[in-house]
């Protein structure tokens, strides 16, 4: 295998290295997603997943992908897409006929499963089984022809992704490890947000499953004896399990991170990674201060606010959601704005479920910040990717006051950016920021210890003192700046996971 050149072959030669290394090797790839970015994103799964599997495909694996073909993907399909595989695939007691297609993108070779009348919307317009069992059933169908046609080489691992996909270790383990095409395959489990688990299904469904009886304690739901749980199934069936960050991985084992499963992640512990998610270098290249300061002045321009450097313009990307601490932001920022008589400027950036009333009450309370505050406050509902941009290139203090965060890549993409953060010590979040630390210039961001208004308030009061001050400002900015958030370092410790996975499920034989 040849090496690669450029500017990043360091890092690459040793990711070669590791893939020459391990044992067996592992060399073809498949991350199975209810979403993946370019082509269909809900949130941050959608970004990591294309993500990954590009950096995956870089480091010299073969990378499929395999995920949902949306119906609102297809008024505007992507151009890459190609001719598919048809097929039929047997969910529940019916039979539906699919279409797999394909399209080549970064390397990877997406694979879209079509089953109409089942997979309409991700997460949307089927119950969560209804939705599990397409993806799940879809893509063990999907991969067994295209290997029988020739498009694609026997799996090594078959990466899952949360709830929707949690099925996939299940349905490895008990119905199709005797399958020639998945004999030799293992299965990963990364569960990106634990609270999420695809609720709880009635057990009168679990014959849909097909899979025996025995299978039944190990999805039960705890404390639900007549009901059971996808993501349970998937934790305790696959071969390695990984969360998107170390902190987040030891608070998986505990009440508070764990929700419910804490026994089963703790039984799973010496199988259990945490391993920090990249960002995109291409997709969020760095900025200079001199381009960082003409954005600010064209982003205050473009909502109306005084257009001044010295006045410290603050931001928050993110969905209107109970966890990301949303309603506690603005709530602190109204304070701040009063007591220094619109001495900041703050611009939200995000939207949340029309049928959720925390994002109902809470984006009512963000237009009447707004309407109070129209010189200081802008609410844009969107989360564009060049919306996003344009933020990020301006603010000079982002916030992310969550209650919990599994890893946290916006206020990841904010020190790509050059701009330090507000963030609880929890998750990821405590993974990659530390408090800046005035004697010895050293830290990132701000800290809280728990989300309340008052730890807010002293954290963002900390930050603004620190704005006046050029050289600590220089100094944190250039921190920020300077810290590695790439996938070179996840992809070679997911290389490693895959190879301890393939080693497990040898044993297990």
């Amino acid at each position: 295998m040849q090496e690669p050149r450029g500017s990043d072959c360091v890092v690459k030669r040793r990711v070669y290295n590791a893939l020459g290394q391990v044992t067996p090797p592992i060399r073809n790839v498949v991350l199975v997603t209810p979403e993946a970015e370019p082509f269909y994103r809900k949130g941050g799964l959608g970004n990591v997943c294309g993500e990954l599997a590009a950096a995956l495909s870089r480091a010299g694996l073969t990378t499929h992908l395999v995920t949902g073909w949306y119906e609102s993907m297809q008024a505007n399909p992507p151009p890459c897409i190609e001719g598919g595989v048809s097929c039929s695939v047997a969910i529940g007691p019916r039979k539906y006929d699919m279409s797999v297609l394909r399209g080549v993108y970064n390397g990877v070779t997406h694979c879209f499963l079509s089953i109409p009348g089942l997979i309409r919307e991700a997460y949307e317009g089927s119950s969560p089984l209804d939705f599990a069992l397409a993806l799940c059933e879809g893509a063990f169908r999907a991969i067994e022809s295209m290997v029988h046609l020739g498009l694609m080489e026997r799996p090594d691992i078959l990466h899952a992704h949360d709830w929707p996909t949690a099925l996939v270790p299940v349905f490895l383990r008990a119905k199709y490890g005797n399958n020639p095409v998945f004999q030799q395959t293992a299965s990963v489990l990364t569960v990106h947000n634990a609270k999420h688990m695809g609720g709880w299904i009635p057990g009168h469904r679990f014959p849909e499953l097909g899979i025996s009886g025995e299978h039944w304690p190990n999805l039960e739901q705890p404390g639900e004896p007549d009901k059971f749980c996808l993501l349970r199934g998937g934790v305790r069936y696959a071969h390695k399990l990984n969360a998107v960050s170390r902190t987040n991985r030891e608070e998986m084992l505990t009440p508070f991170g764990g929700f419910g499963l804490e026994r089963d992640y703790l039984e799973r512990a010496n199988d259990f990674a945490g391993i920090v998610n990249g960002i995109s270098y291409d997709e969020w290249p760095s900025i200079t201060p001199e381009d960082k300061a003409r954005a600010k002045t064209e982003l205050q321009k473009q909502f109306g606010f005084e257009c001044r450097k010295q006045i410290p313009l603050l931001g928050m990307v993110a969905r209107i959601d109970k966890q990301k601490g949303v309603k506690l932001a603005a709530a602190v920022i109204g304070r701040l704005l009063e007591r220094t008589k619109g001495g900041l400027q703050f611009v939200y950036l995000g939207q949340g479920h029309p049928m959720d009333p925390y994002a109902v009450e809470t984006s009512a309370s963000l237009d009447m910040l707004a309407q109070r505050w129209p010189r200081n406050v802008r609410f844009v509902r969107s989360y564009s990717t060049a919306e996003q941009k344009a933020v990020f290139r301006a603010i000079d203090i982002f916030l992310y006051p969550s209650e919990f965060e599994p890893c946290g890549t916006r206020p990841v993409v904010a020190l790509r950016h050059r701009v330090p953060c507000v963030v609880t010590r929890t998750g990821g979040l405590a993974d990659n920021f530390t408090e800046y630390n005035p004697i010895t210039g050293e830290g990132n961001g701000w800290l809280l210890e728990a989300p309340r208004e008052d730890e807010l308030e002293r954290a963002i009061e900390r930050a603004l003192a620190l704005f006046k001050q050029r050289k600590h400002w220089a100094r944190i900015t250039a921190n920020a700046a300077a810290a590695d958030h790439s996938w070179d370092r996840p992809v070679h410790e997911y290389i490693r996971l895959y190879a301890e996975a393939a080693e497990t499920a040898r044993n297990k034989r």
